[in-house]
């Protein structure tokens, strides 16, 4: 990592919990606003950082002559197309924001000029100032039963549409990235842009404004839209073309506008903002006395973050080389207390054991670790240790007493010498199963079938993701070339998170798994680790095992592991995540065995819609973006089984048909699914 931030510009005005928090970390602040372009010449090399809201122009020149000096931009707010941000990363400068700290206070702003418009409250308002009464001049309508437009269905457009269906508003949205799936979730319609012109009664715009959004209504758009259709403004100025609207409000096809952002600001073009249709509002989107202490101290904390060795909210990171991954971007000073402390000579015979479960969810996993006075001999020395399961989704306040039984023990690869992880079953008041714990049903039907001798392998995928879900190697806007250069890949350009992938497999040999290997998939950022051969329901106690050690990993380089198997972000032509499951008996590995393998797929044929509701945790509903039937998945809907066709539900590999024996491949399973779930299902399927 460079040196620290030691000394801040504050260019724009800024909440004073800002300055205090920089000074508080021993950070020099400057405060110094509303300054020309020669000033800032002088000012900016200066400074190790420079914060601005949405009134001072980074331009490139700027960034060249502070370059050497200036390490960091930050932008107090959302939007950074006041600040160059090709040429700040050009000289090597991060360019940080605060996306989330006025997320809402810009949706109610939204909202209320919605409504505002509906009922004509500004101009009713000033027409009560200059002294009339006309009631019948503000005639307006209810939102209810109207439709609303949301283009843009990131935090903000989201809140809007959730706060607006309060009202009976129909929600239909764009957003090129979002699934249909995710958008009903939210009570959205999806549709593309030609569908949405002709019925939205109210077009409220949350895109940030790039190359493919400048001027995105504009005449030709407007032609289009449904007669009386009112436009609303809250992202930025130069989306919507304001004199293409104005021709539109005059010959009366819009019948109105709310505009919170200009270009330029303030706004020169006085047609559109002092028209009788039109509501305008000096860019208060962020203007709340909420709203601006979170963005004060949001961007103060992130260069407080940064000083310490961790990067939030920086836009460029990946171009210059800075990720999470990257170790000079964490300070050495925190892992080297770390290692002084692992590397005390551990106690004669006190352990640490940390006890992992699976929580509400059914996904994701939680741990919490104790002292023993001496290590167990066996699993059932472990003892059953209460914890409050109304705090992970898995009981009710007033009854949250939960229980943790130990049930398989490996070496701790974090702590090292006789420590221990241990993977527990969660149970209820009465030392039942809870509703998540799906490993006693694994395990009866594993200790019927124990003759069969089952064999299993899971070839696990997954993404690793920023804090901002948004996955290594992808840029902030749009998307990476197309796939095909990342499988199994090297080079900076192409492998992303290997420092991730490799710790994570040492760990996972150190812990004494069966983990079998690794590759980088076809997407960037995606990889897929293989554990097995393992046997009856050592398959699911080891999977999810080598599943927490991986989040593990992940932490210790600031970085996040999705197991989502269609991430919004790669919703488009790329593949998804799964956890395909190869499957074989002592007769499918014995000569001949090609029968046995064939008469499975009667069984699994049978149960194909049973098992497409366990292979995730949400019933089904995942897969379904999964398994389209594009991208080497089979079509969710459909059962096919096939000789090495990657297209089919189950595939038997080449060599297996060759050799008449061997093994099959149930490529269904989700990459967030319950091992014990896919298991079990497997075993029912093809041997009960």
């Amino acid at each position: 990592m460079s040196s620290p931030i030691n000394k801040v510009l504050i260019a724009d005005d800024i909440e004073q919990e800002c300055v205090d928090i920089l000074k508080q970390n021993g950070i020099e602040v400057t405060v110094k606003t509303k300054q020309t372009k020669e000033q800032l010449l002088e000012t900016l090399p200066q400074h190790d950082a420079v914060i601005v809201r949405s009134a001072t122009k980074i331009t490139a020149d700027l960034l060249a002559a502070s370059a050497g000096k200036l390490k960091l931009v930050g932008r107090a707010g959302t939007g950074v197309d006041n600040i160059d941000v090709p040429a700040a990363t050009a000289n090597k400068i991060l360019v940080m924001n605060t996306p989330q700290a006025n997320s809402r206070s810009a949706a109610e702003l939204t909202c209320t000029l919605i409504l505002s418009l509906s009922r004509h409250v500004p101009q009713a308002a000033a027409s009560m100032k200059a002294g009339k009464w006309a009631r019948k001049d503000f005639m307006g309508e209810e939102v209810y039963g109207r439709t609303l437009a949301v283009l843009g269905l990131g935090r903000i457009g989201t809140e809007v549409a959730v706060r607006l269906q309060a009202f009976g508003m129909r929600v239909i949205g764009y957003d090129p990235i979002v699934t249909k799936e995710q958008a009903q979730a939210k009570n959205i319609e999806l549709l593309p842009l030609e569908q949405i012109w002709p019925q939205a009664d109210y077009i409220t715009v949350h895109v940030p404004l790039i190359k493919q959004t400048e001027n995105l209504i504009n005449k030709e758009t407007l032609a289009l839209c449904k007669k009386g259709v009112r436009i609303i403004n809250v992202a930025r100025g130069g989306i919507v073309n304001e004199q293409d609207l104005v021709e539109s409000l005059n010959n009366g096809h819009a019948k109105g506008a709310a505009f919170d952002v200009f270009e330029p600001e303030p706004p020169t073009y006085r047609e559109f903002v002092d028209h009788p249709l039109v509501i305008a509002t000096p860019h208060l989107g962020a203007s709340t006395i909420d709203a601006q202490l979170r963005v004060a101290s949001e961007i103060a904390d992130n260069i407080v973050q940064y000083n310490k060795g961790t990067i939030l909210g920086v836009l460029n990171a990946r171009e210059l080389k800075m990720t999470h991954l990257n170790y000079e971007t964490r300070m050495p000073l925190g892992q080297a207390v770390i290692d002084q402390f692992l590397g005390l000579r551990p106690h004669p015979t006190k352990i640490q054991a940390t006890y992992v479960w699976i929580d509400g969810t059914g996904e994701n996993l939680r741990s919490k670790t104790r002292t023993f006075d001496r290590l167990p001999k066996k699993i059932e020395d472990y003892p059953i240790w209460n914890y409050d399961g109304s705090s992970t989704g898995q009981a009710k306040g007033r009854d949250s007493d939960r229980y943790l039984r130990p049930v398989a023990a490996y070496p701790d690869p974090f702590l090292g010498g006789a420590n221990k992880l241990v993977m527990c079953d969660t149970l209820d008041h009465e030392m039942q199963p809870t509703a998540t714990n799906h490993r006693q049903a694994c395990a009866e039907i594993m200790n019927e079938i124990r003759d069969t001798r089952p064999w299993f392998g899971m070839e696990q995928e997954y993404l690793i993701v920023d804090r901002d879900e948004h996955p290594l190697g992808w840029p902030k806007h749009g998307f990476p070339a197309p796939q095909g250069k990342y499988y199994c890949s090297v080079g900076a350009d192409r492998a992303f998170g290997r420092e991730v992938v490799e710790t994570h497999y040492r760990a996972c040999l150190h812990a004494g798994l069966n983990i079998f290997g690794t590759n980088a998939e076809v997407t960037p950022g995606q990889w897929e680790f293989q554990i097995g051969t393992c046997e009856g329901i050592d398959m699911g106690d080891q999977l999810w095992m080598s599943r927490y050690i991986l989040h593990r990993v992940a932490e210790q380089f600031g970085v996040c592991v999705s197991l989502d198997p269609k991430p919004k972000v790669t919703m488009g032509d790329w593949n998804g995540a799964g956890c395909h499951t190869n499957f074989s008996t002592a007769e499918m590995r014995a000569p001949g065995g090609i029968a046995a393998i064939e008469a499975a797929m009667e069984g699994l044929k049978r149960t194909h819609l049973e098992a497409m509701k366990v292979y995730d945790p949400h019933g089904g509903e995942d897969n379904l973006r999964r398994l389209t039937g594009r991208h080497e998945t089979s079509s969710a809907d459909k059962f096919s089984w096939g000789v090495a066709n990657r297209g089919c539900s189950i595939r038997i590999p080449r060599q297996v048909a060759a050799e008449r024996k061997g093994y099959l491949e149930d490529r269904r399973p989700s990459s967030n699914c319950d091992p014990y779930q896919v298991t079990a299902m497997i075993a029912q399927s093809i041997l009960l």
